[in-house]
Protein backbone atom coordinates (compact mmCIF):
# COMPACT_ATOMS: atom_id res chain seq x y z
CA UNK A 1 0.00 0.00 0.00
CA UNK A 2 2.54 1.98 0.76
CA UNK A 3 3.93 2.93 -2.99
CA UNK A 4 2.65 6.57 -3.31
CA UNK A 5 4.60 9.01 -1.61
CA UNK A 6 2.68 12.03 0.31
CA UNK A 7 4.31 15.37 0.79
CA UNK A 8 3.50 17.16 4.08
CA UNK A 9 4.04 20.52 4.03
CA UNK A 10 3.99 22.99 7.40
CA UNK A 11 4.32 26.73 7.09
CA UNK A 12 5.69 27.94 10.39
CA UNK A 13 6.54 31.01 12.02
CA UNK A 14 6.99 31.29 15.90
CA UNK A 15 5.12 28.50 17.30
CA UNK A 16 7.79 26.77 19.51
CA UNK A 17 5.64 25.80 22.16
CA UNK A 18 3.02 24.02 19.88
CA UNK A 19 5.56 22.88 17.24
CA UNK A 20 6.95 19.53 18.38
CA UNK A 21 3.66 17.83 19.40
CA UNK A 22 2.86 18.96 15.50
CA UNK A 23 6.13 17.14 14.01
CA UNK A 24 5.35 14.42 16.60
CA UNK A 25 1.89 13.41 15.14
CA UNK A 26 3.41 13.53 11.66
CA UNK A 27 6.32 11.92 11.93
CA UNK A 28 4.24 8.83 14.23
CA UNK A 29 1.83 8.01 11.15
CA UNK A 30 0.86 4.85 10.45
CA UNK A 31 1.82 5.38 6.45
CA UNK A 32 5.25 6.26 6.43
CA UNK A 33 6.10 6.60 2.82
CA UNK A 34 5.93 10.48 3.50
CA UNK A 35 8.29 13.77 2.95
CA UNK A 36 7.59 16.20 5.70
CA UNK A 37 8.23 19.56 4.27
CA UNK A 38 9.11 22.60 7.17
CA UNK A 39 8.57 25.59 6.21
CA UNK A 40 10.60 28.17 8.77
CA UNK A 41 8.72 31.58 7.59
CA UNK A 42 11.59 33.75 9.51
CA UNK A 43 10.54 32.77 13.13
CA UNK A 44 12.43 35.33 15.49
CA UNK A 45 11.44 32.31 18.13
CA UNK A 46 12.97 29.35 18.80
CA UNK A 47 11.18 27.58 15.96
CA UNK A 48 13.62 27.44 13.43
CA UNK A 49 16.41 25.49 15.32
CA UNK A 50 13.65 22.74 16.77
CA UNK A 51 12.93 22.30 13.13
CA UNK A 52 16.96 21.81 12.29
CA UNK A 53 16.95 19.21 15.36
CA UNK A 54 14.12 17.36 14.14
CA UNK A 55 16.10 16.95 10.92
CA UNK A 56 18.50 15.27 12.04
CA UNK A 57 16.91 12.64 13.83
CA UNK A 58 14.61 11.73 10.72
CA UNK A 59 15.66 11.32 7.26
CA UNK A 60 12.33 12.09 5.87
CA UNK A 61 12.17 15.88 7.22
CA UNK A 62 13.35 19.22 4.93
CA UNK A 63 13.71 22.70 6.34
CA UNK A 64 13.30 25.52 4.43
CA UNK A 65 14.25 28.68 6.26
CA UNK A 66 13.17 31.83 4.36
CA UNK A 67 12.47 35.32 5.33
CA UNK A 68 9.13 36.56 6.73
CA UNK A 69 6.32 36.35 3.84
CA UNK A 70 3.44 35.02 5.28
CA UNK A 71 1.55 31.66 5.43
CA UNK A 72 0.29 31.83 1.75
CA UNK A 73 4.60 32.20 0.74
CA UNK A 74 5.05 29.53 2.93
CA UNK A 75 3.28 26.67 1.46
CA UNK A 76 3.72 28.25 -2.16
CA UNK A 77 7.57 27.22 -1.38
CA UNK A 78 6.39 24.14 -0.11
CA UNK A 79 4.36 23.52 -2.85
CA UNK A 80 7.26 24.27 -4.97
CA UNK A 81 9.48 21.59 -3.11
CA UNK A 82 7.10 18.72 -3.02
CA UNK A 83 7.76 15.29 -4.76
CA UNK A 84 5.01 13.02 -3.90
CA UNK A 85 1.80 11.95 -5.71
CA UNK A 86 -0.13 13.41 -3.24
CA UNK A 87 0.08 16.72 -0.86
CA UNK A 88 -1.61 18.02 2.09
CA UNK A 89 -1.16 20.40 4.87
CA UNK A 90 -0.77 20.97 8.57
CA UNK A 91 -0.65 24.46 10.61
CA UNK A 92 2.49 24.20 12.69
CA UNK A 93 0.27 24.44 15.63
CA UNK A 94 -1.97 21.98 14.74
CA UNK A 95 -1.95 18.10 15.46
CA UNK A 96 -3.64 15.06 13.33
CA UNK A 97 -4.62 11.48 14.31
CA UNK A 98 -1.76 8.84 13.97
CA UNK A 99 -3.50 7.65 10.81
CA UNK A 100 -4.66 10.32 9.23
CA UNK A 101 -2.47 9.64 6.13
CA UNK A 102 -3.41 6.32 5.34
CA UNK A 103 -7.10 7.66 6.27
CA UNK A 104 -7.20 10.14 3.28
CA UNK A 105 -4.71 7.78 1.06
CA UNK A 106 -7.40 5.24 1.63
CA UNK A 107 -10.29 7.10 0.86
CA UNK A 108 -8.61 8.55 -2.42
CA UNK A 109 -7.52 4.51 -3.46
CA UNK A 110 -10.99 3.00 -2.25
CA UNK A 111 -13.41 5.65 -4.63
CA UNK A 112 -10.62 6.21 -6.95
CA UNK A 113 -10.75 10.31 -6.14
CA UNK A 114 -8.92 12.90 -6.95
CA UNK A 115 -9.21 14.63 -3.35
CA UNK A 116 -9.86 13.21 0.16
CA UNK A 117 -11.27 15.56 3.39
CA UNK A 118 -11.48 14.13 6.96
CA UNK A 119 -13.44 16.61 9.69
CA UNK A 120 -11.57 18.15 12.64
CA UNK A 121 -12.00 18.82 16.18
CA UNK A 122 -11.06 21.95 17.59
CA UNK A 123 -8.82 22.30 21.01
CA UNK A 124 -7.47 25.19 22.89
CA UNK A 125 -4.16 25.70 23.30
CA UNK A 126 -3.60 23.26 25.78
CA UNK A 127 -4.62 20.72 23.87
CA UNK A 128 -8.03 20.42 25.97
CA UNK A 129 -11.18 19.60 23.12
CA UNK A 130 -13.54 22.79 23.48
CA UNK A 131 -15.86 22.33 19.99
CA UNK A 132 -16.16 18.87 18.42
CA UNK A 133 -17.80 19.96 14.52
CA UNK A 134 -21.08 18.49 13.55
CA UNK A 135 -20.96 14.91 12.59
CA UNK A 136 -20.80 14.29 8.75
CA UNK A 137 -21.52 11.50 6.37
CA UNK A 138 -19.29 9.93 4.33
CA UNK A 139 -19.84 11.17 1.23
CA UNK A 140 -18.59 10.60 -2.70
CA UNK A 141 -19.30 13.52 -5.00
CA UNK A 142 -18.96 12.97 -8.80
CA UNK A 143 -18.71 15.66 -11.49
CA UNK A 144 -17.12 18.81 -11.63
CA UNK A 145 -20.24 20.97 -11.28
CA UNK A 146 -21.44 18.98 -7.80
CA UNK A 147 -18.28 19.18 -6.08
CA UNK A 148 -18.01 22.50 -6.30
CA UNK A 149 -21.61 22.84 -5.55
CA UNK A 150 -20.73 20.80 -2.36
CA UNK A 151 -17.84 23.09 -1.65
CA UNK A 152 -20.30 26.32 -1.36
CA UNK A 153 -22.70 24.74 0.50
CA UNK A 154 -20.31 23.40 3.09
CA UNK A 155 -21.65 20.07 3.21
CA UNK A 156 -18.60 18.40 5.32
CA UNK A 157 -16.03 19.97 2.89
CA UNK A 158 -14.95 23.73 3.37
CA UNK A 159 -12.16 26.09 1.89
CA UNK A 160 -9.43 25.51 4.34
CA UNK A 161 -6.30 24.00 2.82
CA UNK A 162 -5.55 21.87 5.92
CA UNK A 163 -7.49 18.14 6.24
CA UNK A 164 -7.45 17.43 2.65
CA UNK A 165 -5.54 15.33 0.62
CA UNK A 166 -4.72 16.75 -3.02
CA UNK A 167 -3.43 15.19 -6.34
CA UNK A 168 0.01 17.23 -6.37
CA UNK A 169 0.46 17.67 -10.12
CA UNK A 170 -3.18 20.22 -8.66
CA UNK A 171 -1.29 22.58 -8.02
CA UNK A 172 0.76 23.09 -11.26
CA UNK A 173 -0.73 26.40 -12.24
CA UNK A 174 -2.96 27.00 -8.67
CA UNK A 175 -0.91 28.95 -5.72
CA UNK A 176 -1.99 30.90 -2.52
CA UNK A 177 -2.27 34.59 -3.21
CA UNK A 178 0.50 36.31 -0.77
CA UNK A 179 -0.32 38.99 1.86
CA UNK A 180 -4.27 37.98 1.82
CA UNK A 181 -5.90 36.78 5.73
CA UNK A 182 -8.19 34.21 4.01
CA UNK A 183 -5.86 32.84 1.33
CA UNK A 184 -7.95 29.56 0.99
CA UNK A 185 -10.86 31.30 -0.55
CA UNK A 186 -9.13 32.44 -3.39
CA UNK A 187 -7.49 28.99 -3.99
CA UNK A 188 -9.82 25.87 -2.85
CA UNK A 189 -12.14 26.41 -5.76
CA UNK A 190 -9.79 26.29 -8.32
CA UNK A 191 -8.37 22.99 -6.90
CA UNK A 192 -12.11 21.37 -6.75
CA UNK A 193 -12.85 21.90 -9.98
CA UNK A 194 -9.91 20.23 -11.44
CA UNK A 195 -11.80 17.13 -9.21
CA UNK A 196 -14.39 14.73 -10.91
CA UNK A 197 -14.40 12.98 -8.06
CA UNK A 198 -14.07 13.92 -4.27
CA UNK A 199 -14.61 11.86 -1.06
CA UNK A 200 -15.58 13.38 2.19
CA UNK A 201 -15.05 11.27 5.22
CA UNK A 202 -16.86 11.18 8.47
CA UNK A 203 -13.62 10.47 10.38
CA UNK A 204 -12.10 13.43 12.81
CA UNK A 205 -8.41 13.47 11.91
CA UNK A 206 -7.49 16.78 12.14
CA UNK A 207 -7.04 18.63 15.56
CA UNK A 208 -7.40 22.59 14.91
CA UNK A 209 -5.97 24.67 17.76
CA UNK A 210 -7.94 27.47 18.64
CA UNK A 211 -4.98 30.34 20.11
CA UNK A 212 -5.64 34.08 21.02
CA UNK A 213 -2.41 34.88 19.19
CA UNK A 214 -3.28 33.30 15.50
CA UNK A 215 -3.66 35.04 12.41
CA UNK A 216 -7.31 34.60 12.45
CA UNK A 217 -7.54 36.28 15.90
CA UNK A 218 -6.00 39.74 15.14
CA UNK A 219 -7.21 42.50 15.48
CA UNK A 220 -9.88 43.48 12.85
CA UNK A 221 -8.69 45.65 10.03
CA UNK A 222 -9.26 46.03 6.23
CA UNK A 223 -7.21 43.06 5.60
CA UNK A 224 -10.03 41.03 6.87
CA UNK A 225 -12.23 42.15 4.03
CA UNK A 226 -9.82 39.55 1.89
CA UNK A 227 -13.20 37.09 2.54
CA UNK A 228 -15.18 39.13 1.06
CA UNK A 229 -12.50 40.02 -1.89
CA UNK A 230 -12.17 36.57 -2.59
CA UNK A 231 -15.83 35.34 -2.35
CA UNK A 232 -16.38 38.06 -4.80
CA UNK A 233 -14.14 36.79 -7.06
CA UNK A 234 -15.27 32.99 -6.81
CA UNK A 235 -18.68 33.97 -7.62
CA UNK A 236 -17.45 36.03 -10.07
CA UNK A 237 -15.54 32.98 -11.48
CA UNK A 238 -18.15 30.33 -10.98
CA UNK A 239 -21.09 32.32 -11.66
CA UNK A 240 -19.24 32.94 -15.42
CA UNK A 241 -18.86 29.38 -15.93
CA UNK A 242 -21.18 27.44 -14.53
CA UNK A 243 -24.65 29.20 -14.61
CA UNK A 244 -26.21 27.00 -12.26
CA UNK A 245 -24.45 28.05 -9.11
CA UNK A 246 -24.89 31.43 -9.98
CA UNK A 247 -27.43 31.52 -6.94
CA UNK A 248 -25.39 29.51 -4.65
CA UNK A 249 -22.08 31.14 -4.91
CA UNK A 250 -23.49 34.88 -4.64
CA UNK A 251 -25.11 33.28 -1.37
CA UNK A 252 -21.66 32.74 0.13
CA UNK A 253 -20.45 36.52 -0.13
CA UNK A 254 -23.61 36.88 1.93
CA UNK A 255 -22.42 34.73 4.40
CA UNK A 256 -18.66 36.28 4.02
CA UNK A 257 -20.22 39.72 4.79
CA UNK A 258 -22.35 38.66 7.91
CA UNK A 259 -18.77 36.74 9.02
CA UNK A 260 -17.28 40.59 8.58
CA UNK A 261 -19.87 42.79 9.88
CA UNK A 262 -19.99 40.33 13.36
CA UNK A 263 -16.20 40.40 14.40
CA UNK A 264 -16.16 44.50 13.60
CA UNK A 265 -18.99 44.73 16.57
CA UNK A 266 -17.29 42.28 18.85
CA UNK A 267 -14.62 44.36 18.41
CA UNK A 268 -16.26 48.20 18.11
CA UNK A 269 -14.74 48.81 15.26
CA UNK A 270 -17.15 50.43 12.72
CA UNK A 271 -15.40 49.87 9.08
CA UNK A 272 -15.82 52.51 6.64
CA UNK A 273 -14.51 50.58 3.74
CA UNK A 274 -16.90 47.62 4.28
CA UNK A 275 -19.84 49.94 4.91
CA UNK A 276 -19.32 51.17 1.87
CA UNK A 277 -18.67 47.92 0.19
CA UNK A 278 -22.10 46.84 1.97
CA UNK A 279 -23.95 49.75 0.18
CA UNK A 280 -23.12 49.16 -3.86
CA UNK A 281 -23.07 45.25 -3.77
CA UNK A 282 -25.10 43.45 -0.74
CA UNK A 283 -28.24 44.57 -1.43
CA UNK A 284 -27.69 43.18 -5.12
CA UNK A 285 -26.83 40.13 -4.29
CA UNK A 286 -29.90 39.40 -1.58
CA UNK A 287 -32.15 40.30 -4.37
CA UNK A 288 -30.43 38.54 -6.10
CA UNK A 289 -30.62 35.01 -4.46
CA UNK A 290 -34.31 35.63 -3.29
CA UNK A 291 -35.60 36.12 -6.78
CA UNK A 292 -33.70 33.45 -8.24
CA UNK A 293 -34.37 29.94 -8.61
CA UNK A 294 -33.75 28.02 -4.98
CA UNK A 295 -35.28 26.37 -2.44
CA UNK A 296 -38.00 28.39 -0.34
CA UNK A 297 -35.84 27.62 2.51
CA UNK A 298 -32.76 29.04 1.39
CA UNK A 299 -34.78 32.20 -0.11
CA UNK A 300 -36.15 32.75 3.96
CA UNK A 301 -31.94 31.96 5.09
CA UNK A 302 -31.31 34.45 2.59
CA UNK A 303 -34.09 36.85 3.83
CA UNK A 304 -33.13 36.33 7.62
CA UNK A 305 -29.53 37.10 6.67
CA UNK A 306 -30.23 40.70 5.30
CA UNK A 307 -32.47 41.09 8.07
CA UNK A 308 -29.75 40.22 10.32
CA UNK A 309 -27.31 42.51 8.71
CA UNK A 310 -29.36 45.15 9.28
CA UNK A 311 -30.23 44.87 13.25
CA UNK A 312 -26.15 44.20 13.10
CA UNK A 313 -25.21 47.36 11.33
CA UNK A 314 -27.48 49.27 13.94
CA UNK A 315 -25.93 47.61 16.94
CA UNK A 316 -22.45 48.65 15.59
CA UNK A 317 -23.73 52.22 15.18
CA UNK A 318 -24.84 52.23 18.94
CA UNK A 319 -21.17 50.63 19.85
CA UNK A 320 -19.23 52.83 17.60
CA UNK A 321 -17.05 55.56 19.86
CA UNK A 322 -16.25 57.34 16.60
CA UNK A 323 -19.03 59.82 17.16
CA UNK A 324 -18.40 61.16 13.28
CA UNK A 325 -18.46 57.62 11.24
CA UNK A 326 -21.42 56.71 13.53
CA UNK A 327 -23.49 59.69 12.26
CA UNK A 328 -22.41 59.03 8.44
CA UNK A 329 -23.49 55.47 8.36
CA UNK A 330 -27.17 56.50 10.61
CA UNK A 331 -27.57 59.10 7.75
CA UNK A 332 -27.29 56.36 4.61
CA UNK A 333 -29.14 53.24 6.50
CA UNK A 334 -32.14 55.70 7.84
Amino acid sequence: MEKDKVSVVVPIYNVEKYLEECIESILNQTYSNIEVILIDDGSTDGSGALCEEYKKKDKRIYVLHKKNGGLSDARNIGIDDAKGKYITFVDSDDVIACDMIEYLLCLLNTYKADMAVCQCDYVDENSKLIKNMSDVKKTCVSGTEECLKTLLVGSGLNTVAWGKMYKTDYFKNVRYPIGKYHEDIYTTYKLVEKCDKIVIGSEHKYLYRKRMSSISRHQFSNKHLDAIEGAEERAEYIGRKYKGLKKIVQATIISAANHCTLKMIQERCTNITYIRWLQKKYRKYVKSYIFGSTSLKNKLLTISAAINLKVVIRIGIILSENKRISSWIQDKFE
